[in-house]
């Protein structure tokens, strides 16, 4: 176990290695630093120009081989409600978080690269409705291809999933092709990301260089913030979603034997890794072995209460950042519907983190280079995220066990 962990965190501490003798190279070197842009540069591009052929060939042919919406009923149709609503009420407890305790209040950063609010103000002048159809389709085929309408190539790629079945005979034939192709362009993006270390290095090397410690000071501020809100959720949310699903006595049995399982998907930064750990889990709580079954499997790819909290808290980042102003109806809107999107549709594809990394950047107008900072966010929060992530898959199973077969459910199967 203790060889499988130390390899599974590898990459994790190369990449934070990089990072930080690029940020040592910016603070000692200065605007010198610029020297190393180049590389950074490349880097960043090459990961960028990846991502939309991804989200179509993976969204897609996801879709096209997907049955399980016909074959689950509902328990399939409960379980997606509840992977939503949990993501919803994360997203929403961040973001009222973020913004009363505004933890980089005060700082004085320079923009990064350009401003991008005067794009957010002029989205203003539109309705809602104006919006929300610029947001989810084109006037041309081209455009899809353009980094700032990524949510309707998403919408665009489900589309085109869902009519694949419905050719026929040729069906599986092009399925099979869609996948194929999503595993190729996979593949080249985990061979890139090999060099992540040395990319990102450069490139926060070139950032610190122009921006100085504020920009550091401004992530420990953030993952301040993170961390006790994750834990926060994790003792109180969970407790009362226990509380809804089995009374007291489910809130104290989940604390009995959570912690083997919530420990597994920290150490590993797995939640896929941590299933038979969580079904071995939702056992001892007496969850029915078809309900824990299903619910946790899809839980692993597509239930991210941990992700929505990192993706508002990214999303807040970006905005202190770039000097988007975080105080508009539309900039918290946005926060939560790519948060749970990223958390549920998105992350159930490969490379589901480089595509909800790729739509924060060009729903908010920003350069591919923000990519960067996403990046580092996210691995500096992916063992606590993801012990949020996989525990909650659990929670949701005592749920959908209630909701299935009645608030005595515990006392039957225990």
């Amino acid at each position: 176990m203790m060889i499988k962990l130390r390899a599974n965190h590898t990459f994790t501490l190369l990449l934070l290695t990089g990072i930080g003798m690029g940020a040592v190279a910016g603070l000692y070197l200065g605007n010198d630093a610029v020297i190393f842009r180049p590389v950074g540069e490349v880097f960043i591009n090459l990961l960028f120009t990846l991502v939309t052929p991804l989200v179509f060939f993976s969204i897609s042919g996801a879709v096209s081989a997907s049955s399980d919406l016909k074959r689950l009923g509902k328990l399939l149709s409960s379980t997606l409600v509840l992977f939503i609503a949990t993501g919803i009420v994360a997203a929403v407890t961040t973001l009222i978080l973020v913004t009363l305790i505004n933890p980089c209040e005060g700082m004085e950063l320079p923009t990064i690269i350009y401003n991008a609010s005067d794009r957010l103000r002029a989205d203003t002048s539109f309705s809602l409705g104006d919006y929300l159809v610029r947001t989810v389709s084109v006037h041309d085929f081209s455009q899809l291809l353009m980094q700032q309408n990524m949510v309707a190539l998403i919408v665009f790629s489900v589309f085109f999933g869902i009519c694949v079945p419905l050719i026929g005979d040729r069906a599986s034939v092009v399925s099979q092709s869609l996948n194929d192709i999503a595993q190729v362009i996979y593949k080249m993006i985990s061979v890139l990301m090999k060099f992540a270390p040395i990319g990102l290095g450069a490139y926060f090397a070139n950032l610190i260089g122009t921006m100085g410690s504020s920009l550091v000071d401004a992530f420990a501020r953030v993952m301040l913030f993170f961390f006790p809100v994750a834990l926060a959720y994790f003792f109180l949310g969970f407790s009362f979603y226990c509380y809804l699903a089995g009374g007291s006595r489910c809130v104290r049995r989940f604390f009995q034997y959570v912690l083997t399982p919530a420990m597994m998907a920290l150490c590993t930064s797995s939640s896929n890794a941590a299933i038979p750990a969580q079904r071995e889990f939702c056992d001892k709580m007496g969850v029915p072995s078809d309900i824990s079954g299903i619910v946790l499997p899809m839980g692993a790819t597509m239930h991210m209460d941990g992700g929505c909290i990192a993706t508002v808290t990214k999303i807040y980042l970006i905005c202190i950042l770039f000097h988007i102003p975080w105080n508009t109806v539309s900039i918290f809107a946005l926060a939560i519907f790519l948060a749970v999107l990223s958390a549920t549709a998105i992350s159930s594809v490969p490379g589901g983190g480089a595509i909800g990394s790729a739509m924060i950047v060009s729903m908010l107008g920003l350069p591919p280079e923000a990519m960067g900072i996403l990046i580092l966010v996210g691995t500096l929060v992916d063992p606590l995220g993801t012990m949020i992530n996989s525990t909650g898959d659990s929670v949701v199973s005592f749920l959908i066990a209630r909701i299935l077969e009645g608030s005595n459910w515990m006392t039957r199967h225990i």
